[in-house]
């Protein structure tokens, strides 16, 4: 009998602390989250002069892997709009010779297409950051820094959501998707090419979860 009792307050007091609301894909208020990325970069340009590997061929970062992570804020009031502060690490082969890693940080402004109420979330957005690169073992000077520019797009869909008791705030865990396409320019630096600023497409596609507190 006290077992019974014990069960019933127990869920008693889990039905008072969670109470289930309709699923939607985003609710007012800040949000964590992360996961894996799959890197690409690309470039017309071609090696500089000064490489120790092949001058005048192709520069190529070979996809390997990476993760992210992000915080932001969905805003009730305009509820199409967001906020988003990614930031991004990734490990690549660079021209077959030397592994590098690459890490950016940037800030997305996210417009949501469809009604906070959707469990499906279709967005757009337009960000700006800043990138590092890394030396490899190859001592040829490789490292680099330089910013991004460019848009986003994606969607989110809500896997589950609740509400706590005393709190003002739904929460929220969501499946995310983003597919970013930048623009980096690799600052002075005539070891990448001969160009001195050495511009590259960039396509790290994100899959991840968000949560929203």
């Amino acid at each position: 009998m006290k077992k019974i009792l014990s069960l019933a307050c127990f869920i008693g007091f889990a039905c008072a602390l969670f109470i289930s609301v309709n699923a939607y894909a985003r609710t007012e208020g800040f949000y964590i989250g992360g996961g894996y990325q799959q890197p690409l970069l690309w470039s017309w340009k071609k090696q500089g002069d000064f490489t120790q590997q092949q001058p005048g061929s192709a520069i190529r970062f070979w996809p390997t892997f990476g993760a992210y992570a992000v915080g932001g804020y969905e805003f009730g009031y305009p509820d199409w709009l967001g906020l988003a502060l990614p930031v991004n690490w990734s490990y690549m082969k660079l021209n077959r010779s030397e592994w590098v890693q690459h890490i950016n940080a940037d800030a997305e402004a996210i417009f949501h297409l469809s009604d906070p109420e959707n469990k499906f979330d279709p967005f757009l957005g337009a960000l700006i950051g800043f990138n590092f690169l890394t030396e490899g073992k190859v001592q040829n000077e490789s490292q680099s820094i330089g910013p991004d520019f460019g848009f986003t797009m994606g969607f989110r869909y809500s896997l589950m959501e609740y509400a706590v008791a005393g709190s003002p705030h739904i929460k929220n865990l969501s499946l995310v998707v983003e597919l970013p396409v930048k623009i980096i320019l690799w600052l002075n630096d005539h070891d990448l090419s001969n160009s001195g600023t050495t511009p590259f497409l960039q396509f790290p596609l994100h899959v991840g979860l968000t949560y929203t507190f």
